[in-house]
């Protein structure tokens, strides 16, 4: 049979046709094998499993694994630090619920001035000019006990960050002094100095573990941990040991921020929803782990208290050290002017204030001493 022009363009076709079809068996059996494996991941505690990508984000500069970290010893000058290694499941199965991206316009969203207040240490920490860090991180229990007292008879309320994101989401109203207490680190003696102050009130705070760290001297143990929630305190997460995620690989910080997850809700059985990002370092990239983590919110180091939903993962915050005049905390509290103090709402208990000659003088009908009276005192003359 002679060839004609059209018969050689169909064969053509057909070749052409065979041809695309092997290259596209070929390409996707290649991104098959170059793509991150799936694996289950419990939604919502016990519902059905979903597949969900947990590999690291990789980059040209990632390195394959996570160096061996150390965990600080507080207060501790000079001495060996204790050391850890990363927690050897390789795949995290965190809690993800649904809708944990941001969506809602900045300029469609409310704006709340909220103070977010940022601790580290309750103990007594006295000056020291070769360790003025340590200072500045600490807070002494009867130093904090005032400043709490002065919250108390100012009628602020400490409230939670899921309650602040409601707000700023408009679900919720907030009572007239709002103020969010968090704590960094995980350190015991927010179980030992700060909880039992917080209880006497009936406040709230968010404490941000460093899941590696727990069980180490100078931090809670687990068991404390899982008191402290108990007890009605929010439990956060602070990475698994504290690393500077702007600084490390994509890879080391998706470990660092899903690991740290996995850890916190293993122990509390139940979704770790807050973040604080380690010496407030964070960028685009990071910001992203975080949400597609699962978090609905994270804080910074950055001083601010003017709040907009859009900024659900860079929350400013207010350091709190050293010694602050109460008219300084009241002013970072947002509680400036002060009141006058109501006996009745005055507390007398030694446990959180030593005595009546270092409270203020006692009242002439009660015949208790009055705390909150020097506390306004100092903050008037100030």
């Amino acid at each position: 049979m002679p060839i004609t022009p059209g018969h050689t363009r169909r064969t053509n076709r057909r070749l052409a046709v065979v041809s695309l079809v092997v290259v596209a068996g070929l390409s996707a059996h290649t991104v098959a094998s170059a793509l991150p494996a799936r694996v289950m991941v419990a939604v919502g505690g016990q519902q059905p499993m979903e597949g969900l990508t947990a590999s690291p984000i990789v980059d040209g500069n990632d390195v394959a694994a996570t160096p061996s970290l150390t965990v600080p010893s507080p207060l501790t000058i000079g001495g060996a630090p204790l050391t850890t290694a990363p927690p050897s499941h390789a795949r995290p199965r965190p809690y993800v619920e649904a809708q944990t991206h941001v969506t809602i316009a900045a300029r469609d969203a409310p704006r709340l001035t909220v103070p977010i207040l940022n601790y580290h240490y309750i103990l007594d920490v006295p000056p020291d000019p070769h360790n003025m860090l340590l200072y500045n991180l600490s807070i002494s229990p009867r130093l904090f006990a005032e400043q709490m007292e002065v919250l108390h008879v100012e009628h602020a309320t400490p409230i939670t960050m899921s309650m602040l994101m409601d707000a700023l989401a408009g679900k919720r109203a907030l009572p007239s002094h709002p103020v969010v207490l968090t704590f960094d680190d995980g350190y015991v003696d927010f179980a030992t100095s700060a909880q039992p102050i917080l209880a006497k009130y009936g406040f709230v705070a968010t404490e941000y573990v460093v899941s590696g760290f727990m069980d180490h001297s100078g931090y809670m143990t687990t068991a404390q941990v899982r008191q402290m929630d108990t007890a009605g305190m929010v439990i956060g997460s602070h990475t698994m040991h504290h690393v500077d995620l702007a600084s490390t690989s994509l890879a080391a910080a998706r470990a660092e921020i899903v690991g740290g997850k996995v850890a916190m809700e293993q122990t509390l059985h139940h979704p770790v929803r807050d973040f604080a990002y380690p010496y407030g370092e964070f960028n685009a990239a990071v910001e992203g782990m975080v949400s597609e983590a699962g978090f609905r919110d994270a804080v910074i180091t950055k001083a601010g208290q003017s709040h907009a939903l859009a900024d659900a993962f860079e929350f400013h915050r207010t350091h709190i050290g050293g010694a602050p005049s109460l008219a300084t905390f009241a002013q970072e509290a947002g509680l400036t002017p002060l009141t006058p103090a109501q006996p009745d709402q005055i507390s007398n208990d030694p446990a959180v204030r030593p005595s009546p000659s270092a409270s203020g003088a006692a009242d002439a009908t009660t015949g208790r001493a009055q705390p909150g009276k020097q506390a306004r005192q100092a903050v008037r003359s100030s």
